[in-house]
């Protein structure tokens, strides 16, 4: 009778825990490797351009006064400060436009820029109607800009944010 080999069971066994280790450093090296890298821009931009969007829909549907929301003072302000609920349009944009961003910048968005405007999207430029806030020149290297059509105008109300 022979004798099993106990040296080729064992070398075997040295192998398979051998690429067991290289496995785990292999994954180990790819997890450091996505775990350490920045954030691209693609995925910065994107995520910008989601909440600016998200931002300005619900900006044009906030209620000013009882059956009147902010799409339709920005409409009247754009077609010439027609009078809102007892007051003028564009104060009334103005006014609530600045708290919306002010109070937006105060949670997820703080320490970030952003302006809102109304353009007349028939004028070739475009001619911007009215900016909240006024400062005319947001410096920033990078901005996001999200517009959307006033319907049954040629208006558009923009939100524009820095990217840093």
């Amino acid at each position: 009778m022979r004798k099993p080999n106990k040296k080729r069971g064992q070398g075997t066994e040295m192998i398979g825990l051998l690429v067991i280790i290289i496995l785990l450093i292999v994954l180990v090296v790819l997890y450091l490797n996505f775990a350490t890298k920045p954030k691209t821009d693609i995925t910065t931009s994107t995520r910008a351009s989601v909440t600016s969007s998200n931002l300005l829909n619900a900006m044009m549907l906030y209620s000013v006064c009882p059956g009147k929301d902010f799409q339709d003072a920005v409409k009247d302000c754009a077609s010439g400060d027609a009078q809102l609920c007892g007051k003028s349009s564009c104060e009334i944009v103005k006014r609530e436009g600045l708290a919306i961003i002010s109070n937006t910048l105060k949670g997820e968005l703080k320490g970030e820029r952003m302006f809102f405007s109304i353009e007349d999207s028939s004028a070739e430029p475009p001619k911007e109607i009215l900016r909240v806030p006024e400062e005319k020149d947001l410096k920033c290297p990078r901005r996001n800009c999200e517009d959307q059509g006033v319907p049954l105008t040629k208006i558009k109300a923009k939100l524009c944010r820095c990217l840093s």
